[in-house]
């Protein structure tokens, strides 16, 4: 979650329309109010973004909201700007928390007199970004950076280059001589602070000594090509030869395609750079473009690349930082489909013993609570909770699913349509930058917070609902795709919404902060990162939108790897070694904490990578030695906080929170405790709305036994499990056919072999 408050505040009334869509609508605009108007009027940094939709909630979206972008992680170099130019800092250790990399001895690359007015968006791709530092119309620089790469293209305009440095620095040619000798053409190489950089015209430059650093008059390229120059950060001088030949060519676009193949089990990527010439350097006879990209842990374990990385390795916030040289990269990532909901426990072990009685009661408060919350995240939970019930009703046969799910519909159709003069409870076009409002808002979300933790909630509700009336689907599916595209547009050519607003796809997650800030991004809620990406491939399967279902697979498939790697280090290979803790409660840019924005409390900090609890968080269940570790390390720590490590005393919250964990990673633990908790009334058995979906889930877990990852199941609603005596177990979910039938669960078993 993303720093913000909850608003509580009313909405002045404005003259807004409805705008249909099938039998849904939304409203044209917001209504005023304080938070929204300071939005709105905040000044927005572009050159010319023509019709594209403001790109939020990025890893460099602090150039968008500041007149000059700061913390630019584009690991393993970090990037700001500054009036006079750009800091490139390369980081090489950690803090001595193990928290966050430190960033000194910053390499400054500007201009002689050069003073920038601000810094604007130029153009982006989909993990490169190019800004410009302007100071006249005549005078500016243009700046390219790219994740992953250790390199920046600086274009001059007017503009006679300069590079500092910190204290002493030993600059030299490759050829041997005095960098004041004769014009450089092939490039100089300064060793500062135990920092070896290069340094690349884009032709022959002269240079002089200039204080603290150099200033270099450069010859024009050849025909209309740029001039400037290349900066590569690297770790020994040997590293040279390598980062020259690259200096020919800058990255002007960045681009990712998936597929998913359902046979295989995988989503398949393209990571294609465009590549366009750069430096009139001659390059080795039939030598192809590339550049050099580096990838982190998740793209290479438990994945299938197509390309060696063989070039140099660099620290970063993520762990090691590994490259190869290209422009066209490809990685295959495991992804054996998304659950939704689990079969009765009957329907698996007939002398499973689920308390039906006691599932009932929560049941029937679900559908006697009058009301949803009024602002779109904890109305989302609301709406989620109703969908997860009726579908266990209908697991179970239960006589009161038609009522559930009636009460479903009505608080998805109370969100999906607007009325002019109601205050809640519906979506708000934001045009001028192009996405869709939850009101009311709440922890910043009119600033375009969280929206994937907001919105995915009624996607994943919207997919149930589908999936208990086929009718649903078909009116009020196009509301509910505007609602998905608002955090993961997967159309290129709708510019209504940013391309995957809320997902940095070369980091492999998401980002909460919707305008950033000066110290870089943040994600708080890993789970229900992983959540939106569920609703959003269950509600393409369910719509029969075959590339929502494959965007959903695709972020899916690379977020769950990203999280066991850098919010669980599952491997214990990516976090310092003086960082203490087996868990991070927000994600930052330059690294982690140990933290919540709301709560200290250990529980919170583990927990808030846990919820919203089901079947869909099957990734945090594929190590058990994961899962003893956050176990153990959950009680000793709240033991030191709260006083006590048990279950018992930590409240029907909390406590529930680590249950829905343990109803996925350890179910059989999961209905022990629940058994022994109910035995004495406590209220974790007895208080919180969600119990009673721990208790089915735990229960059907607890029958079915071990996810079986190897298998590949055509149908993606079809998953394989091995039970205790090893026999095979296979679950498929069957959607209702109609309004008037429910959806029903086929289970097979077949004896081990």
């Amino acid at each position: 979650m993303a720093w913000g408050v909850l608003t509580a505040v009313g909405f002045a009334a404005t003259a807004t329309t409805p705008i249909a869509v099938g039998a849904g609508s939304y409203a044209d605009r917001p209504p005023r109010d304080e938070q929204v108007d300071a939005f709105l009027a905040r000044p927005m940094y572009f050159v010319d973004r023509g019709e594209r939709a403001v790109p939020t909630n990025d890893w460099w979206t602090d150039l968008v909201f500041s007149p000059f972008g700061s913390s630019l992680w584009a690991q393993p170099i970090k990037v700001d700007a500054r009036p006079e130019g750009v800091e490139i800092t390369l980081p090489t250790r950690w803090a001595d928390n193990g928290q966050d990399m430190v960033s000194e001895h910053p390499l400054r690359v500007g201009g002689t007199g050069f003073e920038a007015k601000d810094a604007r968006v130029l153009d982006w791709g989909d993990w490169t970004v190019t800004f410009r530092l302007a100071e006249s119309a005549d005078r500016y620089i243009d700046v390219t950076i790219g994740r992953g790469m250790p390199t920046v293209w600086l274009a001059y305009h007017g503009v006679e280059p300069t590079v500092r440095w910190q204290g002493q620095a030993r600059v030299q040619r490759p050829g041997g001589g005095d960098v004041e000798e004769r014009p450089l053409r092939d490039g100089l190489m300064i060793e500062s602070q135990g920092r070896p950089w290069g340094v690349f015209p884009t032709a022959s430059a002269r240079a002089r000594r200039d204080g603290d650093g150099l200033a270099l008059t450069l010859d024009r390229a050849a025909g209309d090509g740029p001039t400037g120059l290349m900066i590569a950060a690297m770790n020994r001088p040997s590293d040279y030869r390598l980062f020259e030949r690259a200096s020919r060519w800058w990255p002007a676009g960045s681009r990712l395609d998936w597929s998913w193949d359902r046979e295989a089990g995988v989503v398949r990527t393209v990571w294609a750079l465009d590549l366009r010439p750069w430096s009139s350097v001659e390059s080795t006879p039939d030598e192809a473009p590339f550049a050099v990209q580096g990838w982190l842990p998740h793209h290479l374990a438990q994945t299938r690349a197509s390309f060696d990385v063989d070039g140099p390795s660099y620290l970063s916030p993520r762990g090691s930082l590994r490259t190869a040289a290209g422009a066209i990269f490809e990685i295959d990532f495991p992804f054996r489909g998304v659950m939704a909901a689990m079969p009765s426990p009957a329907a698996i072990d007939p002398g499973a013993a689920f308390d039906r009685a006691a599932f009932g009661r929560f049941l029937d408060r679900a559908i006697d609570k009058p009301k949803t919350a009024p602002d779109s995240y904890w109305s989302g939970k609301d709406t989620l909770r109703h969908a997860r019930y009726a579908m266990a009703a209908a697991a179970l046969g239960d006589e009161r699913y038609k009522r559930q799910r009636e009460k479903t519909r009505e608080v998805l159709i109370d969100w999906l349509t607007y009325t002019p003069g109601e205050g809640e409870r519906y979506f708000a076009r934001y045009g001028e930058h192009g996405g869709l409002i939850g009101l009311r808002h709440s922890y910043g979300s009119e600033a375009f917070n969280d929206h994937h933790f907001h919105f995915g909630y009624y996607t994943l509700a919207g997919a149930m609902m589908a999936m208990m009336d086929p009718s649903f689907a078909e009116d009020y599916g196009p509301m509910l795709t505007l609602v998905a595209k608002d955090y993961a547009n997967w159309d290129r050519g709708d510019e209504r919404f940013p391309w995957m607003r809320n997902f940095d796809p070369w980091a492999g997650h998401s980002w909460a902060g919707g305008v950033s800030s000066p110290g870089g991004n943040n994600q708080e809620s890993s789970s229900e990162a992983m959540m939106s990406w569920a609703g959003l491939h269950l509600l393409g399967l369910m719509l029969s939108d075959d590339e929502m279902a494959a965007a959903g697979a695709m972020g899916y498939a690379m977020e769950s790897r990203a999280v066991l790697e850098y919010w669980f280090d599952w491997r214990q290979t990516n976090w310092s070694p003086d960082y203490p803790f087996p868990v991070v409660g927000i994600l930052w840019s330059a690294g982690q904490q140990y933290a919540t924005y709301f709560s200290g409390d250990p529980g919170w900090i583990h927990g808030i990578q846990w919820f919203p609890a089901g079947p869909w968080l099957d990734y945090l269940a594929e190590d058990d030695a994961l899962t003893e570790r956050q176990l153990a390390a959950l009680r000793r720590d709240r033991a030191k906080k709260e006083g006590s490590g048990e279950l018992k005393e930590m409240g029907p919250v909390v406590g529930n929170v680590l249950l829905g964990y343990l109803s996925v990673v350890r179910p059989e633990e999961a209905v022990a405790a629940i058994e022994s908790l109910a035995a004495n009334d406590d209220p974790i058995t007895r208080d919180h709305e969600d119990h009673g979906l721990h208790l089915f889930d735990a229960h059907a877990r607890a029958a079915l036994g071990t996810l079986d990852r190897r298998a590949l199941p055509s149908d993606p609603l079809t998953h394989r499990f091995v039970d205790e005596n090893g026999d095979r177990i296979e679950i498929r979910l069957v959607p209702a056919a109609s309004a008037g039938e429910a959806p029903r669960w086929v289970v097979e078993r077949r004896p081990g072999r």
